[in-house]
């Protein structure tokens, strides 16, 4: 899973290498780019613990559904479970998505994550044959603060 980002620790970490990079590129302006890469660093690190605080609220609600694996580094950092419908950047066979709608049934999920970019006809089968409501979010926008903890909602209402 290529989405690294949306694990904020991670972020961190590629935000160190970033500043170090910057820094050699463009020595004159290191006093700037600290400033900045310590705000953001500090940013990040605080949206870390916005997000703990509220996985932590969950109680024994630690899965969720969704179509492509996108969230795998943030479930991992958050101790969740992805169930993705996507496996190996294929749909589902037939088999699979039948034996996926049977665990489901007796999981009883009330919502299916689905990246904005997005339009498979799995999920659109999936949620209407369990009666799930489907979640967008947008793995790719500018604003990373925001979109993290919109991206943090969305998950907490879609954990079962």
């Amino acid at each position: 899973d290529p989405h690294i980002w949306l694990d904020p620790m991670l972020m961190n970490q590629q935000l160190d290498i970033i500043y170090q990079r910057l820094v050699d590129l463009l020595p004159q302006e290191k006093a700037t780019i600290k400033q900045r890469y310590q705000h953001l660093h500090q940013q990040i690190t605080q949206l870390h613990q916005q997000i703990q605080n509220k996985l932590g609220t969950q109680g024994n609600k630690t899965r969720f559904l969704i179509y492509h694996p996108a969230l795998t580094w943030f479930a991992k950092r958050y101790h969740l479970q992805q169930i993705a419908i996507e496996q190996n950047g294929k749909p589902a066979s037939a088999r699979q998505l039948a034996q996926l709608m049977r665990r489901l049934v007796r999981a009883r999920p009330k919502y299916i994550l689905l990246e904005q970019q997005a339009s498979p006809r799995q999920t659109k089968v999936l949620a209407r044959e369990l009666q799930l409501r489907i979640i967008r979010f947008n793995p790719l926008s500018a604003d990373y603060i925001n979109n993290m903890t919109v991206l943090l909602d969305k998950v907490a209402s879609a954990l079962f």
